[in-house]
């Protein structure tokens, strides 16, 4: 099991999105729009805070400890500590660990960690999982948003006392992640065994 490096979060507001976005647009075209888009998110990356948790690595260490407990016959894994920078393309054929290039891999990545300065976090992750060969056997995404859960706070909440409230909502939602993941896995393997 191995997980790509976890990006920093960005802080937002869509009134300030939207305001680049039209301005771009309006001086530079539809062209102009997308560059206007693409320079806020870049200037709303959050510089690296060492105060904060991997929230790649919580998702990894939740997996890793529910899903032998809750999967029927999930196999022991061997797991990279260490991130890595890029997916790996064929692992029968790289430098990889002898143990995964017979093995089944399964790649954590967190594609986005955003929050909006009014409305709060919002943190997109994918799961999936590949054979030797690289042909992807399955795989899930999913979007936390603490609302769905009426844990909602603005950004200034979720950073005061040391970014407290963050901490506790980057846990939270790694163990929503790691449920969903599951639930879809053991779902997956229920249709599965009624199809053959």
């Amino acid at each position: 099991m191995t997980r790509l490096v976890t990006p920093n979060h960005r802080v937002y507001s869509n009134v300030g999105m939207t305001l680049t976005i039209v301005a771009s647009g309006v001086l530079l075209g539809v062209v102009g729009a997308g560059l206007g888009y693409a320079i806020h998110n870049a200037a709303s990356v959050q510089p690296s805070n060492p105060e904060l948790p991997d929230y790649g690595k919580l998702v990894t260490d939740q997996f890793v400890k529910r899903a032998p407990k809750e999967i029927p016959h999930w196999p022991s894994m061997t797991i990279e500590d260490t991130p890595v920078d890029t997916v790996y393309e064929n692992y029968s054929k790289s430098s990889v660990s002898a143990d995964a290039k017979d093995c089944y891999v399964l790649e954590i990545k967190v594609d986005e960690i955003k929050i909006e300065t009014t409305t709060g976090l919002s943190i997109q992750t994918t799961i999936k999982m590949t054979d030797k060969d690289n042909n992807v056997v399955w795989e899930k995404g999913y979007v936390y948003d603490p609302n769905n859960f009426s844990r909602g706070k603005n950004y200034e909440s979720l950073k005061a006392d040391n970014f407290k409230l963050l901490k506790e909502e980057y846990k939270f939602a790694s163990e929503v992640t790691v449920t969903d993941f599951i639930t879809h896995f053991k779902n997956s393997l229920s249709s599965t065994n009624q199809q053959g």
